[in-house]
């Protein structure tokens, strides 16, 4: 039970799968709208390369680099921070996101996790599809 005062976060729901809506922000001011599958199983928010790309971002010389476990195996992913990071209301200015192509999927663009779900105190309801977080 929660015993604070939340704000509210209607999430979309495909079968048994919830996702939200983000945003970053290229340097040159760009911003890319992506769709986040919420994922409590992942470590770190995974967003694709293409709409990085499009805003400007230098993957193929970043600096950092995160093991991941995929379906595919253990993957080497780049680690960039991003201008700004917006979603459920909260703007992060030069957030670490990392960068990796999933699967080809019209619903999702990449993943929401615990790297944010946890640092925002962020709880989910399943049954309701809805996300709550502090406010401040």
């Amino acid at each position: 039970m929660i015993r604070y005062p939340v704000q509210i976060y209607p999430v979309k729901r495909v079968g048994k799968l919830l996702y939200l809506n983000a945003a970053i922000t290229g340097w040159n001011d760009d911003i890319a709208l992506l769709r986040l599958l919420i994922d409590t199983g992942a470590s770190y928010t995974v967003l694709p390369s293409p709409p990085l790309r499009t805003l400007g971002y230098d993957i193929e010389n970043a600096d950092k680099h995160r093991q991941i476990i995929t379906a595919s195996g253990i993957v080497n992913a780049p680690l960039v921070h991003v201008k700004c990071f917006n979603c459920l209301g909260i703007q992060l200015q030069n957030h670490p996101i990392l960068i990796y192509d999933l699967p080809s999927t019209k619903q999702f663009d990449g993943i929401l996790g615990m790297d944010f779900l946890a640092a925002n105190r962020v709880s989910i309801s399943t049954s309701d599809a809805e996300v709550y977080r502090p406010v401040t």
